[in-house]
């Protein structure tokens, strides 16, 4: 589990050096009062520490005049090519050094801060913070493995059992949803259409929100919303506890994903799921895939690119328009389009190959209208099969039943013949026994009987 901000302020106070313990604090204190988030502070708190640590009790932060003392502690998150052969490394290097340039430039420029006028823009970086940052290869923190398509979300979907997960687990690739901003969506942010809904995310996330649209992850929202124990409040947070309705943390989200991926290893591990193509999908996903939060924001963004131009897909990421972000997000792949085109261009067939069709992320019931989603067999409104499988249950069913009835029509004359060879003994036992019958033959008394 990630540490607690909690917790990394607690062991602040370990920090060999006392000056430094201090400073950190009063930098933590700068970074509450400047709104920053608390992903965020623990985050820069957890970098500084660490830096205090390495320098040891002898050194202040006072005492760091020169790159080279900052490149010494920098360096000690290089790793081995065999160790890291992609060089992820290069990431967490530059990561530590921007939340190191962030507090030498606070502590160079600290009594700037406590002046009612000042101005970061105005905050001066010192020389021996100017360094450059590492340059990687690696365009992207995910490679095409650990991606998603929809498809395999929506089988993983399936077996999570709470109705909100499943709504969730949608709404990330809907909306290229960061944790935080499924937290503060609100009711009253979505607009529910007849077959699909629309709406914003607030305007007090990372990016300041922005138009959404829900397809995939409509039917489950609509259908938790019909649950939601605050459904008639607006103001109430969609994605909520399920306790009391309360708020709830975007680490929380972590958690719902890590707790999925284990009852599907359960599932797996005690032969729960019977049918082999699906385990074996599922298998699959479980070794290949990154299951968490960015990695799904990352496989939508990266399946809108496959479709979207580039100026829509920052439109629907909420980037600006100036945004390099697409380079880190939008993979240099093939997409299904591209790849029909091509095909097709060289005399091969694809009419034929389900991969390069699109499919449906909603089923439409036929009969009344209604949005259902992909696991749904049948309609949640009206029962009507919305696919062949369905059709094959029902006439399995139906024979099923039409069998039971002639195995106890059956029954019901084999009962009906058994007690009439018994009454027929008894009489003919009872004639036996009486003499004056006993003369009499059994086809004159049937006779006289039938008459």
């Amino acid at each position: 589990m990630p540490q607690k901000l909690t917790t990394t302020i607690g062991k602040i106070s370990r920090v060999p050096n006392p000056i430094n313990s201090s400073i950190i604090l009063e930098f933590h204190r700068y970074m509450q009062s400047s709104g920053c988030s608390e992903k965020n502070q623990n985050n820069n708190l957890k970098a500084i520490s660490a830096f205090a640590n390495f320098i040891g009790p002898d050194v202040s932060f006072y005492d760091i005049h020169s790159r080279e003392q900052i490149r010494c502690y920098l360096d000690t998150k290089i790793k081995r090519t065999e160790q890291d052969p992609e060089e992820k490394w290069i990431t967490t290097w530059n990561d530590y050094l921007n939340r190191i340039k962030l507090f030498f430039r606070w502590l160079s420029n600290r009594q700037s801060t406590e002046t009612s006028d000042f101005n970061k823009s105005e905050w001066k970086t010192p020389d021996f913070v100017q360094i450059k940052e590492k340059k990687s290869k690696r365009r992207s923190p995910y490679s095409e493995n650990d991606i998603w398509d929809r498809d395999e979300l929506l089988t993983i979907v399936k077996y999570e059992p709470l109705l909100r997960n499943k709504a969730a687990l949608t709404l990330f690739w809907d909306l290229d949803a960061r944790n935080h901003e499924l937290t503060t969506l609100r009711i009253g942010n979505i607009r529910l259409r007849e077959r699909y809904a629309e709406g914003e995310i607030p305007y007090n996330t990372k990016t300041g929100g922005g138009p959404i649209l829900l397809t995939s992850s409509f039917p489950y929202v609509r259908d938790w919303l019909n649950k939601h124990p605050f459904k008639n409040t607006p103001q109430a947070r969609l994605i909520c506890s399920m306790r009391n309705g309360a708020p709830i943390k975007p680490e929380a989200l972590w958690t719902m994903i890590k707790q999925l991926r284990k009852r599907i290893e359960r599932m797996i591990k005690n032969g729960s799921i019977a049918e082999q193509e699906e385990r074996e999908n599922l298998e699959y996903l479980l070794r290949t895939k990154k299951w968490n939060p960015y990695c799904l924001r990352h496989s939508a963004i990266t399946d809108d690119s496959d479709y979207l131009p580039e100026f829509a897909v920052k439109k629907k990421a909420r980037w600006s328009m100036n945004s390099r972000q697409g380079s880190r997000y939008i993979k240099s792949r093939m997409g299904a389009d591209l790849r029909r085109t091509i095909l097709s261009r060289n005399g091969i067939t694809v009419e034929d190959d389900e991969t390069l069709k699109p499919k449906p992320a909603v089923h439409d019931c036929p009969r009344c209208n209604l949005v259902n989603t992909l696991e749904n067999k049948y309609c949640s409104k009206c029962s009507y099969p919305l696919i062949p499988e369905a059709y094959e249950e029902i006439k399995a069913n139906e024979d099923l039943k039409l069998k039971v009835m002639e195995d106890k029509h059956k029954q019901d004359m084999d009962a009906m013949r058994e007690e009439m060879n018994q009454q027929f003994n008894q009489i003919m036992s009872m004639i036996q026994q009486n003499p004056i019958l006993a003369q009499v033959k059994p086809e004159a008394l049937t006779t006289k009987k039938i008459e």
